[in-house]
């Protein structure tokens, strides 16, 4: 353990948002840093699908197919 120095308005505010989920704060404060961690991740992906080119969707698209059409069954003796 460690201590972070913060405003008292700041650790009040991170005090309320875990007890009102029954969290620690620490898991509060790690629960937040995986959403904004998550919602980069996501920018980023919105992000380069806009600059696709029409050829880049294309395979996209092609790619996806073989994925969603595969059979959901293991083969017999695996």
């Amino acid at each position: 353990m460690t201590t972070i120095k913060v405003e008292m308005g700041t650790r009040n505010e991170l005090k309320a948002y875990a007890a009102q989920r029954g969290l620690t704060m620490d898991a509060a404060l790690r629960g937040l840093l995986n959403s904004e961690r998550r919602r980069r991740m996501l920018e980023e992906l919105r992000d380069a699908r806009r600059r696709m080119t029409a050829e880049q969707w294309e395979a996209y698209d092609a790619e996806a197919s073989e994925w969603l059409d595969a059979p959901l069954e293991t083969p017999r003796g695996h």
